[in-house]
C-alpha cells in the first residue's frame, strides 16, 4: 500500500485502492484520528501544516493521498535508492531537488504541483520551517523550502557522513503510530477523494496542504530514519520510502555543529635535526620553523573548523628563556607563514619560516603560533589553543694552544699527591669538521691523569708528525668517540713558586713604570699596563689579583723588541688570578697556587672585576665574555676557568690562524724562556738556541 492508512475504533473504514476515507461517530467531540500526542511541528492532528485549516468533517471524516509520488521508475517506492545499496545522500537530495525545482539556477519558480509541493513539506519541516499556519499558504511553503533547499541538503549530507541515517530500514508501524497525508479539503465527499491518487492525477478536492493523522492498523514498511546526533539511539525524523509519509513523533533533526579540538605545533629543526624544547643551535647555524594545525574531528568525520582567528608571531629574548605560561602576541608574523580561518580535519600546513640566522649568541629566537576558538563541541567553543617553540643560540667556544702542552693533573706542591679527577676538556668537531679534529687542542702533547675530553693533541702540526687527535696524547692509549686518551698514571707535582716570594713592596695599579726584579704584595689587588722592553719583572702577591684593561689590553710587552732586550713579566699568586671580561691580551707567566683555602689556586678568564660570572640558565656571562683572549705564555694554576664564549667550534678549522676563531689563544712565546733568568748573578745572554726532537 502507499499510505497508511487510520481509522479511529469504531469508525467505517471505507477503502478504495490506496485513497482513504475514514467518517467518525457524528458525536465523537475529539475524533481519535486527529488526536495526534504527541503534538508535532506545532500542528495539531487534522490540522493544515501550511494554512492551519481544519480537514476533518463530522461527515466525511478526513480523506487524502500519499505525500510523494515516484516519477523517476528506478522502483516502486516514492522515494527510490538511485545506487540500489541506501548509502548515496547525494541521490535523494538530487530527487527531491527535481521535485521542488531546484535542480536548476534561482530564481525558482513557487507554481504549485503536487509533488513539488510534497517536496517543500519535507524540506520544511526537516528544516523547522513554518508549521501551524505560520506560512499562510503552500505557495509560501514551496519558496521558503527553495531557499532553505541548500542547508538542507549539507544537512542530510553531514548526517549521513556521520553515520545517523539508515536509508532502508525495514519495520512494522502498528496503531497509534502518527502519519500524514496530502489532504482532501473537508467538504470533500469521500466519493469524490476515494478514487486511485485521484487528488494525484486530477486535483479534486486538493486542500493544497498537509495533516496529521494518528495511524490505526499494521503495515510493514521501508523507512528513512535520521537518528539523534546526542547519540541517546532516539530517532529524529522518520520518512516511509513507499509514499514520502512522516510518521512516527518526527521532529526536525538538530544541526549538527562542527566538533573539533585543534592542536597548533611548531616544530623547529636544523640541518635535518628536530630541536626540542630546551635544544640549542651555534651561531651561524640556520634554524627552519614548521607551522601545522591538527584537526581532530570529535565527530569523527570532516569538521571543517571555520571561522578562526589565527596568528603567528616571531620575537627574540636575550638569554635562555623557558617557554612561556601564556602565548606571545608580540612580534611580525614568520616569513613563509600563512594562517588561515578554516582548517580541514587533519593537518594544515600554515609554512615553514625557513633559514632563520642563528645569532647573535646567548639569545632565544621564538615564534608562536595561536588559533581560537582551539577546541567547540555543540556550537560551544573553546580556549584558544597555541604553540611556542624557543631556540637558544650557543656558542661551543673551545680554545687552542700553539707552540706548547696541555697537562692536567700535575699536584700542587703543598700538597703532592696524584689528582685523580683531572682532565682536560674541550669542544671539538671530531672527524666530520673542516679538515678532521678542528676545534679545541694542543699543536703538541696533551697529558691527563683522568680524560682527554674532544681536545685534539698535535692539531695542526707539521706534516708527518703523530695524527690527531690522539697521536700525542698520554697516555698513549685508543680514544673512542670524543675521548681522545688520557689516563697517564701520575704526574709531577708543580714547583712551589711562591717559596721565592721576596723584593720590593708593590700597591698594585700599572706595572708599566716596573723595573726588572722581584716584587711583593699583598692581595686583594688589580694590575694592568705593559711591560717596558727589557724589563723583567716577578710580582709575588699573597692573595687574589684582578688584571684589567686600561687601554693596553690586560697585561702585554711592547711591540717590538730584540734578542739583546726582551721583555718577561710572571705573577706568582698565593691566592686566584681574575681576569676582567675586558682583557684581551696578556703576555708573561700566570701562576695561581692554593693557599691552603677552599677555593684558592684557580685562573678566571673571564670576570666582572674580582667577581666570576655564574654559569647558569640565564646566560648572563655570555655576552659579557663573548671576546677572545689571546695568552703570549702560559697558565699553572690548580684548576683553570675557561670562560670566553668568543667563536664557536662549528666554524673551527684544523689548520687556522692564532686567535681567529678560538676563545681562549695560547701562544707559547719564545719571550717566555728567552727572558731568562730573572734576578740571578747567570749570564742573561744565550750563545745559541737549538730545537732538538721529540718536540712535545
Amino acid at each position: 500500500m502507499r499510505i497508511k492508512r487510520a481509522l479511529e475504533f469504531f469508525f467505517a473504514l471505507v477503502l478504495v485502492l490506496t485513497t482513504f476515507t475514514v467518517v467518525p461517530k457524528a458525536d465523537a467531540a475529539t475524533p481519535a484520528i486527529c488526536n495526534v500526542t504527541p503534538e508535532v511541528f506545532n500542528t495539531p492532528g487534522c490540522y493544515g501544516y501550511y494554512t492551519n485549516a481544519y480537514f476533518h468533517d463530522s461527515t466525511n471524516g478526513i480523506n487524502g493521498d500519499q505525500i510523494l509520488f515516484n516519477t523517476s521508475n528506478i522502483d516502486s517506492m516514492a522515494i527510490p535508492l538511485t545506487d540500489g545499496t541506501a548509502s548515496n545522500p547525494q541521490s535523494f537530495v538530487t530527487y527531491i531537488a527535481g521535485m521542488l525545482g531546484t535542480t536548476g539556477n534561482p530564481p525558482y519558480s513557487n507554481t504549485y504541483s503536487y509533488n513539488k509541493a510534497g517536496a517543500a513539506f519535507l524540506v520544511d519541516t526537516f528544516m523547522n520551517i513554518g508549521g501551524g499556519g505560520s506560512e499562510g499558504s503552500v505557495t509560501q511553503g514551496i519558496t521558503d523550502a527553495q531557499n532553505a533547499f541548500s542547508a538542507f541538503s549539507a544537512k542530510v549530507i553531514d548526517y549521513n557522513d556521520r553515520g545517523l541515517i539508515n536509508w532502508d530500514w525495514v519495520t512494522s508501524l502498528g496503531p497509534g503510530v502518527t502519519n500524514t497525508m496530502h489532504a482532501c479539503t473537508g467538504s470533500t465527499p469521500p466519493t469524490s477523494c476515494d478514487n486511485p491518487h485521484q487528488v494525484y492525477t486530477s486535483g479534486t478536492g486538493d486542500s493544497k496542504d498537509f495533516a496529521f493523522f494518528v495511524n490505526n492498523d499494521t503495515e510493514s514498511s521501508n523507512m528513512i530514519t535520521f537518528k539523534d546526533p546526542s547519540g541517546n539511539g532516539t530517532i529524529d525524523y522518520e520518512i516511509r520510502r513507499e509514499c514520502g509519509n512522516l510518521v512516527g513523533t518526527s521532529k526536525s533533526p538538530p544541526t549538527v555543529y562542527p566538533s573539533y579540538t585543534l592542536t597548533p605545533s611548531i616544530t623547529a629543526t636544523s640541518g635535518g635535526t628536530t630541536l626540542t624544547d630546551g635544544s640549542y643551535v651555534q651561531a651561524g647555524q640556520p634554524i627552519d620553523f614548521d607551522f601545522k594545525v591538527d584537526n581532530t574531528a570529535n565527530g569523527g568525520v570532516d569538521d571543517q573548523a571555520t571561522g578562526i582567528a589565527c596568528s603567528a608571531h616571531d620575537y627574540t629574548a636575550t638569554g635562555w628563556v623557558a617557554l612561556p605560561t601564556t602565548p606571545t602576541t608580540t612580534g611580525a608574523t614568520p616569513s613563509g607563514v600563512t594562517c588561515t580561518s578554516t582548517f580541514n580535519t587533519g593537518y594544515t600546513d600554515l609554512g615553514t619560516d625557513a633559514s632563520v640566522t642563528s645569532a647573535p649568541n646567548n639569545t632565544s629566537i621564538c615564534r608562536s603560533l595561536i588559533v581560537n576558538p582551539g577546541s567547540s563541541v555543540n556550537n560551544v567553543n573553546g580556549a584558544q589553543a597555541w604553540a611556542e617553540a624557543c631556540v637558544y643560540v650557543s656558542s661551543r667556544p673551545y680554545f687552542r694552544v700553539y707552540g706548547g702542552d696541555i697537562s692536567a693533573g700535575n699536584p700542587q706542591s703543598n700538597a703532592c699527591s696524584t689528582t685523580t679527577k683531572a682532565a682536560i676538556v674541550g669542544w671539538n668537531n671530531d672527524t666530520s669538521g673542516n679538515g678532521g679534529y678542528s676545534g679545541a687542542g694542543a699543536q703538541y702533547a696533551e697529558l691527563a691523569i683522568d680524560q682527554i675530553y674532544d681536545s685534539a693533541s698535535s692539531l695542526g702540526d707539521s706534516t708527518g708528525a703523530a695524527a690527531p687527535p690522539s697521536g700525542l696524547a698520554f697516555a698513549n692509549t685508543t680514544g673512542s668517540g670524543d675521548d681522545y686518551g688520557g689516563n697517564f698514571g701520575s704526574l709531577p707535582c708543580m714547583t712551589n713558586y711562591y717559596a721565592n716570594a721576596s723584593g720590593n713592596s708593590f700597591a698594585g695599579g700599572s706595572i708599566s713604570s716596573l723595573t726588572s726584579g722581584s716584587y711583593t704584595a699583598t692581595g686583594p689587588i688589580t694590575i694592568n699596563g705593559s711591560v717596558a722592553a727589557g724589563a723583567r719583572v716577578v710580582l709575588y702577591v699573597n692573595g687574589n689579583v684582578t688584571i684589567t684593561n686600561t687601554g693596553s689590553g690586560g697585561i702585554t710587552y711592547p711591540a717590538s723588541w730584540t734578542i739583546s732586550n726582551p721583555p718577561l713579566f710572571e705573577i706568582i699568586a698565593s691566592g686566584n688570578i681574575y681576569v676582567d671580561k675586558g682583557v684581551t691580551d696578556l703576555d708573561g707567566l700566570y701562576i695561581a697556587q692554593n693557599n691552603g683555602t677552599s677555593g684558592t689556586g684557580t685562573i678566571y678568564d673571564c670576570t666582572n672585576g674580582s667577581t666570576p660570572y655564574t654559569i647558569d640558565s640565564t646566560g648572563s656571562f655570555n655576552t659579557a665574555c663573548d671576546t677572545n683572549l689571546t695568552v703570549n705564555g702560559s697558565f699553572i694554576a690548580d684548576q683553570i676557568r675557561l670562560m670566553r664564549t668568543s667563536g664557536t667550534v662549528e666554524s673551527a678549522t684544523s689548520t687556522e690562524a692564532s686567535g681567529t676563531n678560538q676563545a681562549e689563544t695560547f701562544n707559547y712565546s719564545p719571550a717566555l724562556w728567552l727572558g731568562q733568568p730573572t734576578v740571578t748573578t747567570l749570564p742573561t745572554n744565550y750563545d745559541s738556541i737549538t730545537s732538538l726532537p721529540p718536540i712535545l
